[in-house]
């Protein structure tokens, strides 16, 4: 698995890091909601509030396990902007380095 810690719905398959020398390499494909930076907060936390509580729903997670998806802990909506910013910068830096450039 390509992420930080052992799948639920698949405990068999080892992390990247538990399969040899590559420590500190993952990757997730998150599924978030967003909206533009202008969408109006009381709109976003309601939102988010919605969403975590689906998330905690046994249903929801059933449907998103059997999909062999594993339901993240819905977070607050500025730890998502800190999040992308990261990545962003972090994908930046390995295309620099490997000398890729924008179309």
């Amino acid at each position: 698995m390509n992420c930080r810690f052992v799948s639920e719905t698949v405990p068999e398959i080892p992390t990247v890091a538990e399969s040899g020398n590559l420590y500190g390499i993952y990757r997730q494909c998150p599924a978030r909601h967003s909206g533009t930076c202008r969408t109006n907060p009381e709109i976003v936390r309601k939102l988010n509030a919605k969403i975590r509580k689906a998330l905690a729903s046994t249903a929801v997670r059933g449907q998103l396990e059997a999909q062999a998806t594993e339901p993240a802990i819905a977070g607050e909506p500025k730890g998502f902007g800190l999040y992308l910013a990261a990545e962003t910068k972090k994908c930046s830096e390995v295309a620099t380095a490997s000398g890729i450039t924008p179309n």
